[in-house]
């Protein structure tokens, strides 16, 4: 939905929403609570509320001079981007990265784009590109990609006569902590501490989260084929399963995205029985019972969508794959009149993929530390490794996770 310039848009749409301010044209600052909004959307729009039971009010940079979350660090200027019409209205709301005699800002489209702006030197966009270079050596012409860090000319500019600053430019990465470091230094250059300046609180970061996990999975295992004393139901296996997991924010995507890593150990019990004519054709039926133990190592890749960042409670979904590998597979049949013996032989596959899905709800069991109770459902491609036989297992989990990590900020 496009926004107006001349009216905002109000609704009662639900959010990550967070106390806040927002400052409207005239210079009046209003308290309320604002949405804790994915990146991308930041930068063109702010929805806004006076109170928690009060209607939702979305405004454009052409309608507010700012807004912002301290507590999350996160502050928000409106500025007309470089290269548009002299006097036009603001065209994005620019993170502020580091305020002072020299400002940073950071804004973000399908990639992210760095500004710098003083005084005396106008907003400009601190930009680096690949270009191909085409270069002959021993007669034979070959392209190359070469980095042009034009952002190191354009500070050198913004930021001259400060040594500090300038002894960094020439090596100076193009990070957006690297660039608020140099504003930093110059801003203390003009007198002003350069800690007073850098606004983006640590808080506003989401940081990686290394967990415990302790759950209860019952999985269900059936084989299939042409020939019929390969068809049986083993039934299903229950038990605990457990490790380690793994939560790295995606916050250049979404603050609501996470990709879950985990690294679990399970064990799997089955019985099962099967009757099937001899082939013989003699009309004698053999009874034969069947049992499997199993124990693996599994890798689930998940991507968790929270619903609610910011809530006491937070449900969430999340979705992906799982790789495993069996330490051990071992199986037998006891047939009627035949004995016993290792089902298949030793025609087994050690490596499995399945997909995963879930649900939950993450909270906090212990100040700043998140846990999360979930049901996770997964379907894999079995153990067993030949063309006319397979196998089909599906496992139903209840997991608790506890962060070992401290998270500052949701």
């Amino acid at each position: 939905m496009l926004l107006t310039a001349g009216r905002p848009l109000t609704g009662r749409a639900q959010g990550s929403f967070r106390p806040g301010y927002l400052v409207r044209p005239a210079g009046d600052t209003v308290r309320g609570e604002v949405d804790l909004r994915d990146l991308r959307l930041a930068g063109r729009q702010c929805r806004f509320r006076p109170a928690p039971t009060a209607e939702v009010t979305t405004y454009g940079p052409a309608q507010l001079r700012a807004y912002g979350i301290p507590a999350a660090g996160l502050h928000y200027r409106a500025l007309a981007l470089p290269g548009a019409a002299a006097g036009s209205a603001p065209t994005a709301f620019m993170q502020v990265e580091v305020s002072g005699p020299a400002s940073f800002y950071s804004w973000r489209d399908d990639a992210a784009h760095y500004y710098i702006a003083t005084a005396s030197f106008p907003l400009t966009e601190l930009v680096q590109k690949q270009e191909q270079v085409e270069l002959e050596e021993n007669g034979f012409k070959r392209k190359y990609e070469e980095t042009k860090s034009i952002y190191r000319q354009t500070l050198a500019q913004a930021l001259a006569g400060c040594l500090q600053a300038q002894v960094l430019l020439p090596r100076l990465p193009y990070t957006v902590v690297a660039l608020a470091q140099a504003v930093a230094a110059y801003n203390k250059c003009q007198g002003q501490p350069g800690d007073a300046y850098s606004i983006r609180a640590t808080a506003a970061k989401l940081r990686a989260q290394l967990g415990l996990v302790l759950g209860y999975q019952n999985a269900t295992m059936r084989t299939s084929s042409d020939v019929s004393n390969y068809n049986v139901d083993f039934g299903s296996s229950s038990g605990l399963t457990g490790g380690l997991a793994l939560g790295l924010p995606l916050t250049s995507l979404s603050r609501q995205l996470t990709l879950e890593l985990e690294l679990l150990y399970q064990t799997q019990h089955y019985t099962g029985t099967n009757s099937y004519a001899s082939s013989s054709g003699n009309g004698y039926v053999y009874n034969a019972n069947y049992q499997a133990d199993f124990s693996y190592l599994k890798l689930p890749v998940l991507l968790r969508y929270t619903l609610k960042r910011a809530a006491l409670v937070r449900p969430f979904l999340e979705l992906g794959g799982t790789l495993g590998y069996a330490l051990r597979l071992q199986t037998t049949a006891t047939t009627s009149g035949v004995g016993t013996a290792s089902y298949l032989g030793d025609d087994y596959r050690h490596f499995q993929e399945g997909l995963v899905g879930g649900l939950g709800l993450e909270f906090d069991l212990v100040k700043n530390h998140p846990a999360a109770v979930l049901v996770r459902y997964e379907a894999d491609t079995g153990w067993i490794n030949s063309n006319n036989i397979s196998s089909r297992v599906t496992h139903l989990y209840a997991q608790f996770s506890f962060s070992l990590t401290k998270q500052t900020s949701r």
